[in-house]
């Protein structure tokens, strides 16, 4: 397919200013022959895609390393930053998935945003990753849990959910309608314009747990380098990989869709359903962001960590 993603890629130009058996000046630059599509088969840069978890220079050091076995480097510097978004020509291509036999779109997207009916495993995120596909996701539930801390746990890069569907009803008259008034509403009617739902608190809730969690990784990036804040690196670092394992990825084993939570070993809604638990994670994140900034190493309260 065309590659046309703006993803945040790194590419490193590796220099060898003298030759090995002359000794003398002699100026190369390392290149790698390319595996993949796009561009398969042709010589280029060593590079590739920047992970959640990493910053340019450890992005580069493992790209070096991974793709042509290099692992000591004399310096390593940033030269330049690409940020226009029509720096790749063509167009993007995105689509929402809704089962398993839509699995063969993946390779041909840009962006994949799979719901929990495709299903979203372990498999099929990577499947997506492998592909080169950029994961995001689309109606996984409306719930406080899958809108903050599970876009994180699967490393999504954004997250589509009906918000406004359909009123087929005076949702104000509890005798008019059959069923439920309104689908995926954050917002009513009234007479004074819209009127926030109950839901919409909730969705606020959840994007604060989201933004919690990334303030938490960028302090952990801020304090990697100080040495008197190791401690509090390391117990975050610990704290961080702890919560992403209680978060399950195949989420139909929290909404019951298709799977039995039980049979899976999972309790009905999970340990999160209970909203408090999230409440105490975030309580739990807070206090390792101020441990950070600190350098103080004390004990997490709660059942956050």
């Amino acid at each position: 397919m065309v590659h046309t993603s703006t993803a945040h890629e790194v590419l490193t130009a590796v220099f060898q200013v003298g030759d090995l058996e002359t000794r003398r000046p002699r100026l190369k630059v390392l290149l790698w022959q390319r595996a993949r599509e796009p561009q398969s088969g042709r010589w280029s840069l060593p590079g590739g895609l920047l992970r959640h978890d990493e910053d340019v220079t450890a992005s580069a050091r493992r790209q070096l390393a991974e793709k042509v076995d290099l692992r000591e480097i004399a310096h390593l510097e940033q030269l330049a930053v690409f940020s226009d978004p029509a720096r790749v020509p063509g167009v993007r291509t995105i689509a929402s998935m809704n089962g398993p036999w839509e699995h063969i779109m993946v390779p041909h997207l840009n962006i994949s945003m799979p719901n929990i009916a495709f299903p979203i495993t372990e498999e099929t995120v990577k499947t997506v990753r492998d592909s080169g596909s950029e994961l995001w996701l689309y109606n996984c539930g409306d719930e406080r849990l899958n809108l903050g801390l599970y876009p994180w746990r699967v490393k999504a890069g954004g997250r589509f959910q009906w918000h406004y569907r359909y009123i087929n009803a005076d949702p104000w008259d509890d005798l008019d309608g059959g069923g439920s008034d309104t689908q995926y509403c954050l917002s009513l009617p009234g007479p004074d314009g819209p009127v926030p739902a109950v839901k919409s608190q909730m969705v606020r809730e959840a994007v604060d747990d989201h933004r919690y969690i990334a303030t938490l990784e960028q302090a952990i990036a801020a304090a990697r380098s100080d040495a008197k804040k190791q401690a509090a690196v390391a117990k975050a670092t610990r704290f961080l990989e702890e919560l992403r394992a209680r978060v399950p990825v195949d989420f139909r084993t929290l909404v019951g869709y298709q799977v039995d939570p039980r049979a899976a070993g999972a309790s009905v809604g999970g340990e999160f359903k209970n909203t408090d638990a999230l409440d105490r994670v975030r309580w739990a994140v807070a206090q390792l962001i101020l441990e950070l900034q600190t350098g103080s190493g004390g004990p997490t309260t709660g059942k956050g960590k």
